[in-house]
């Protein structure tokens, strides 16, 4: 997705690619939220977005910021956000997920998933 990063801000440019790494610095979790959206929104024009954040339980300490930004205004997005994490502390790093199944979301009108390990 980063080749949309033409409709970013240059603020906006400059932070997500110090959050990926590509430059040095720390962005804020607004200004990363903000361009992710923005790459989010022009993605959702032309093709099903799924965006998967697989085992957040170890992302680091920013990175929840993002996510809940991206969570709160992406309602209005054609897109679907899926996370999957393992519930028990033992099991951590270790085997697989069992699937569960879909329910509605409090709220929503998509589908909500929880798996437990």
């Amino acid at each position: 997705m980063l080749h949309r990063s033409i409709a970013l801000s240059a603020h906006q440019r400059d932070a997500l690619e110090s959050a990926l790494g590509v430059r040095s610095g720390t962005p804020s979790g607004f200004a990363v939220g903000a361009a992710a959206l923005v790459l989010l929104d022009e993605a959702v024009r032309t093709a099903l977005v799924l965006l998967l954040l697989d085992d957040p339980h170890w992302i680091d300490s920013s990175s929840p910021a993002v996510f809940t930004f991206l969570q709160r205004r992406c309602a209005e997005l054609p897109l679907v956000i899926v996370g999957a994490t393992r519930t028990d502390p033992r099991l951590l790093g270790r085997g697989r997920p069992r699937p569960s199944t879909c329910g509605p979301c409090p709220g929503r009108t998509l589908p909500c998933c929880r798996a437990g390990v």
